[in-house]
């Protein structure tokens, strides 16, 4: 339930047996960082809640806004499926150590969904429908800000 990732520029020793620890190679990205990191389903649903928050504000359908608060009850709340609310595991370098201050940054690019800014307002308007506050699975309604 945490999320990781590889530090971007870090790759497997050449000189010992395991390949640890990780070495710098700066300005080269190691192309095994996307098959480990949990970055692409967080964004995948970023983009879902985005998508679905503006869809039931265009349209004032509750189906849209209760999918968007199921996505993130299952995400952020449902203690079974729920991410770990740190990020200990983010920016790893193998061999060394997990996680680092640079952990934060590596959400950097959370602010920069591309539908982030126009869903916005969706998400404030969503939460005031009665889809985004049925519970399900015994879980709590979403938090408010």
């Amino acid at each position: 339930h945490d999320y990781f990732s590889i530090a971007p520029y870090y790759w497997p020793n050449p000189n010992t047996p395991d390949g640890l620890p990780y070495i710098r190679k700066d300005g080269e990205r190691n192309p095994r960082k996307q098959q480990v990191s949990d970055q692409a389903e967080l964004s995948r649903l970023i983009n879902a809640v985005s998508n679905l928050s503006l869809a039931y504000r265009i349209t004032g359908k509750e189906e849209y806004a209760a999918s968007a608060a199921r996505f993130l009850r299952a995400f952020f709340i449902t203690p079974s499926t729920r991410m770990n609310p740190n990020l200990n595991y983010a920016q790893a370098i193998l061999g060394m150590r997990v996680g680092s201050s640079r952990s934060v940054a590596c959400m950097n690019w959370c602010r920069r969904s591309p539908l982030r800014a126009a869903a916005d307002g969706s998400c404030q308007r969503f939460r005031t429908s009665p889809g985004s506050s049925r519970r399900s699975n015994n879980s709590p309604s979403l938090p408010s800000r």
